[in-house]
């Protein structure tokens, strides 16, 4: 039988580098959208909304974020803050940072909030 020809269950590994790069992909979007926020509304008034997101843990001073849980669930906690903060005009902010990741992740992997939808 070939090998070659068949197609196998992605392997642990490869699991982990998905799920490594998926987190990346995350995390950029989280600085991005707080970047393009602290340009509208200031950069302090951007980090405390930030702040308050559960799971999210955001450096100003290296501008980097870490997070537990859902990357997905986090970016709609990150833009819903800002949306109840400063209405809907900041979903459309949030959207116009996150555009050039979201082709980098699957339609089901796209936080809801930055769908077209």
């Amino acid at each position: 039988m070939d090998q070659s020809s068949t197609t196998s269950a992605p392997t642990i590994l490869e699991l982990a580098a998905s799920e490594s790069a998926r987190k990346t992909i995350y995390s950029n979007i989280i600085v991005t959208i707080i970047q393009r926020q602290a340009l509208i509304i200031g950069p302090a008034l951007a980090i405390e909304q930030a702040r308050q997101v559960d799971g999210l843990q955001f450096d100003a001073n290296t501008m980097t974020c870490s997070f537990s849980g859902s990357g997905s669930h986090i970016i709609d906690a990150l833009i819903a803050k800002y949306r109840d903060f400063f209405g809907h005009a900041a979903v459309e902010v949030c959207k116009e940072a996150a555009e050039q990741y979201l082709p980098q992740i699957t339609d089901d992997q796209i936080p809801s909030l930055l769908r077209n939808t």
